[in-house]
């Protein structure tokens, strides 16, 4: 399992997911929802990126 991969995609995920927040102060349903459909998107190309290492470089 990649961890030195997922560690800071996540990590940087947070980070955006932060200042977009900072960014909108007025509007706090839609930078929510941007930031929760940031992170699902995020994660999902996280567990791709799991199966495609585990395909190419069998344990």
């Amino acid at each position: 399992m990649p961890v030195v991969v997922i560690v800071p995609l996540f990590l940087a995920s947070l980070f955006l997911a932060y200042t977009d927040v900072l960014s909108r102060p007025s509007n706090n349903t839609d930078a929510i929802m941007l930031v929760v459909i940031r992170l699902v998107y995020v994660l999902i190309w996280v567990f791709l990126g799991i199966d495609l290492y585990r395909y190419l470089l069998p344990v």
